[in-house]
């Protein structure tokens, strides 16, 4: 600790709300900074970069459920290029904005089908293309509901 402040690398168990946090890795003039853990209680865990407090950079985000994102993050987001591998089966790989497929990717379903093409907020929207199971094929505009 230098001038009241956490320097250096350390574990800080700290609750938000209602939530809480273990973070293990570096600080810098108390805040959470460098390549870090961040642990918390429903069991969702965060390994990345941290900036400001928050992941901001790359990482790995495992889910309570299961479910597993490599990629960017911002602001504690998933942000940029990453994937998100889901423990039912299927992915998806491509661009993300504020934590939603956001651009361009591909997303495989649990029942096999396939979908590349753009995304808002995590629908297909714009131009894309389905590949289902039975073989039917589908290229064309996207409206997300």
């Amino acid at each position: 600790m230098k001038n009241n402040r956490f320097n250096g690398h350390g574990t800080y168990t700290y609750k938000e709300g209602k939530n809480q946090k273990t973070y293990i890795g570096k600080f810098l003039d108390g805040g959470k900074t460098g390549w870090g853990t961040m642990t918390y209680k429903n069991g969702d865990k965060a390994e990345a970069e941290f900036k400001n407090g928050k992941c901001n950079g790359t990482g790995k985000c495992w889910k309570y459920n299961g479910d597993l994102y490599e990629g960017g993050f911002k602001d504690n987001f998933y942000n940029g290029k990453g994937k998100l591998t889901y423990k039912a089966g299927g992915y998806y790989n491509g661009d993300w904005k504020e934590g939603f497929a956001t651009g361009n990717g591909e997303k495989k379903f649990q029942s096999t089908d396939f979908y590349k093409g753009e995304f808002v907020k995590g629908k297909p929207d714009g131009y894309g293309t389905c590949e289902y199971k039975n073989g039917n094929k589908y290229a064309g505009q996207w409206k997300a509901n």
